[in-house]
């Protein structure tokens, strides 16, 4: 079950209560400019060593309300969810799971595409044939990338890690595969 720590629901009403664009989203019900607002407010946020820091922490909490310096890519999707679930009083049928292919494995195949994601769709990734993966997600799209926010990444010194914008190939072959991506709702 996802549920978002109060402060970090209220953080993001209070960073987009000044755009119209988020604002609009939230009173039209308008799910994906929702999740993709609701995510900007994070970008470039950094973590203290191995996965600790007091936002990180609270991210880490929201699917089981623990935090023990697990990797948290998926928590940050799942709190971006779990804030749009909560101010839309709508539901996703993803699954609620921090870990990446657990939730790509155990979401339903009619929410899954694995070319041409819209913007709010969350990219998965297997890194080689492990059982980790990698989330982000989708802010735009073009014929041969998508721009992502992605947690537990590096940022662009190559050395910080924390949540940062990416632009990802489709067709990269890298160390990790792109399994699809998941419409959350």
């Amino acid at each position: 079950m996802r549920k978002i720590a109060p402060e970090l629901y209220d953080a993001i009403i209070e960073a987009g209560k000044d755009y119209d664009d988020f604002n609009f989203a939230i009173e039209h019900k308008l799910w994906r400019p929702v999740m993709t607002c609701a995510a900007k407010p994070f970008v470039d946020v950094t973590e203290q060593p191995e996965n600790k820091g007091t936002l990180v922490e609270l991210i880490q909490k929201t699917v089981d309300g623990k935090a023990s310096g697990e990797p948290y890519c998926c928590a940050f999707i799942q709190t971006i969810i779990a804030f749009t679930e909560k101010a839309l009083n709508m539901y996703s049928p993803v699954k609620a799971s921090e870990h990446v292919l657990t939730m790509w494995n155990e979401t339903s195949p009619h929410l899954k595409t694995t070319r041409y994601p819209l913007p709010g769709y969350i990219a998965v990734w297997q890194h080689g044939n492990t059982s980790s993966g990698h989330a982000g997600i989708v802010l735009r799209v073009t014929d041969t990338y998508f721009k992502t926010i992605e947690a537990n990444s590096f940022g662009p010194d190559g050395k910080t890690q924390g949540i940062f914008t990416h632009e990802r190939l489709f067709n990269d072959s890298g160390s990790m595969k792109l399994l699809g991506f998941v419409s959350p709702f």
